[in-house]
């Protein structure tokens, strides 16, 4: 039980978000606004950690997004890839489009830190799963429910000592 105390398996709920109006924005905005913004607050842990954030950006189409919404999942992951990280890590961060049924622009961060092991990919997007010595495990939940809202997925690939890379896909919308 990881939540010590204060918080109930009941009380899942904390990773439930009310709805909020979608706005529709050039993806430009919404996912390097945020993607900047994110990397910003994040900027003290990843310079404690001498983390090099490299950035590769491809102009790409219009996304229904909550800025306030993706920022929170940026942040959640950042933090998971600098936790991960020994000293004088890499970061890459991609936008680009992906074309299938349906165009997704997809936010790619990828880090060269410890990796996640393979029986856990199925849960790490369970409430209260982590196998970390802190927290409380909601981070990856939150950002699975708040991509889920936007009708999108998230993705990961993880090879253990070597990479972690999350793909978050959000639709393109037709103006």
């Amino acid at each position: 039980d990881r939540s010590n105390g204060r918080l109930e398996h009941g009380d899942a709920n904390v990773a439930r978000t009310q709805h909020t109006p979608l706005w529709l924005y050039g993806v430009g905005e919404v996912l390097t606004c945020s993607r900047e913004q994110a990397l910003l607050l994040c900027e003290n842990q990843l310079n404690r950690k001498n983390i090099e954030v490299v950035k590769y950006f491809e102009k790409i189409g219009l996304v229904r997004a909550d800025n306030s919404q993706i920022l929170q999942v940026y942040i959640n992951i950042i933090l998971n890839a600098i936790d991960s990280m020994k000293d004088h890590g890499v970061l890459s961060v991609t936008v680009k489009e992906e074309e299938k049924e349906i165009n997704y622009s997809v936010v790619t961060f990828t880090d060269n830190g410890k990796g996640i092991e393979e029986e856990d990919l199925d849960s790490i997007f369970r409430p209260f799963f982590t196998s970390k010595n802190e927290g409380f495990g909601l981070g990856l939940a939150i950002c699975k429910k708040l991509i889920d809202e936007h009708e999108g997925y998230i993705r990961v690939d993880s090879r253990p000592n070597i990479y972690t890379s999350f793909m978050i896909y959000l639709p393109c919308k037709v103006a």
